[in-house]
């Protein structure tokens, strides 16, 4: 049963934003949504007792499609969302706050292999009807490109509408993985912490090497010859701080380097007595309001769409507990 839900106003849209907070999840809700929810959390006893046939006539109302309940089960039953492939147990960058241990996962450095691969298609595919999406994984999964294609042929076979995405430092990002990103319509999220310098201090290669410079020549030519950048993924550490470098200047300095590309914001986290990890969130709480600013006041080039903005809040709800009310600063 629902207890509590919080609406947001999304500056100049009609639509609000759902926030539970119970399950820590966002909805976008239209007018009709937002009374039924009230009407759900005010009234439960009338939901106990009623047939339901109200509530049903609500939803599909709400939904536009009274055939959508039926559809969506359908396409859910037997069909596994997301498989993640560990492509390569090892990294060509040591990273200082790697929780991977340089990507081994404190075990020995190894590829995945063909047989492998073969045996994990015959598995999941006598479980599952589909799979969704295929996610490549590491350490660096770039370390095995043969591997990496032989992956896409063999579950393109299985399934021609299956979806492939890559988390990598992108820094092994050639012609020919290029030509694997067109041929497969690969989804990539590429590791960058900037600004550049605090990304060369956390961000280095085996001779302990900065590697901004080589990160964002790969991330741009990717972006220019795929348009298959999704998302740059940035951690928030300790060393930003000590180095007077907010939140809100990563997202600058992200969005001037690659303008339009999604980011995902998290934070570092880890023994207290580690260099790296965050002695405490507030940087986080005290962003929102710069953040927001930029983006709705001054309109910074769109610093923060909003789609991104529910996922960053999201995160700080979920290590803060913060609770909003109806009328907030967001």
């Amino acid at each position: 049963m629902i207890n509590k839900v919080y609406f947001i106003d999304i500056p100049n849209e009609i639509d609000k934003i759902a926030y539970f907070p119970e399950t820590i999840r966002f909805f976008r809700v239209n007018e009709e949504g937002e009374k039924l929810i009230n009407n759900i959390i005010n009234n439960p006893k009338e939901i106990e007792t009623d047939n339901n046939d109200n509530y049903t006539k609500l939803i599909k109302e709400c939904l536009n499609n009274k055939n959508s309940f039926e559809s969506c089960k359908q396409d859910i039953q037997n069909s596994l969302y997301k498989l993640v492939i560990h492509l390569a147990n090892g990294c060509n960058l040591r990273c200082i706050y790697c929780y991977a241990n340089g990507g081994t996962y404190h075990s020995n450095t190894a590829l995945i292999t063909k047989d492998t691969i073969d045996k994990i298609i015959e598995v999941f595919y006598n479980e599952f009807n589909s799979i969704k999406n295929i996610q490549f994984f590491g350490g660096e999964p770039l370390l095995n490109m043969d591997i990496l294609e032989y992956c896409c042929e063999k579950f393109r076979e299985k399934d021609e509408n299956i979806n492939f995405g890559i988390v990598t430092n992108g820094t092994l990002i050639n012609e020919r993985y290029i030509e694997l990103v067109k041929k497969y319509k690969i989804s990539n999220t590429i590791s960058y912490d900037g600004t550049f310098d605090v990304n060369n201090i956390l961000r280095k290669d085996v001779k302990g090497k900065g590697v901004s410079q080589l990160i964002l020549e790969k991330a741009k030519y990717l972006q220019e010859e795929t348009n298959m950048l999704h998302t740059i993924e940035a951690t928030y550490t300790q060393i930003h701080l000590d180095n007077n470098v907010s939140i809100l200047d990563v997202i600058k300095h992200i969005r001037e380097e690659l303008p339009n590309v999604p980011i995902h914001l998290a934070p570092a986290v880890g023994d207290k007595n580690s260099k790296f990890a965050l002695n405490n969130f507030e940087p986080f709480i005290n962003s929102v309001s710069d953040i927001l600013f930029a983006t709705y006041s001054i309109n910074l080039k769109n610093i923060m769409p909003t789609s991104i903005l529910l996922t960053f809040i999201s995160l700080i709800f979920v290590l803060l507990g913060i609770k909003l009310t109806n009328k907030t600063d967001f």
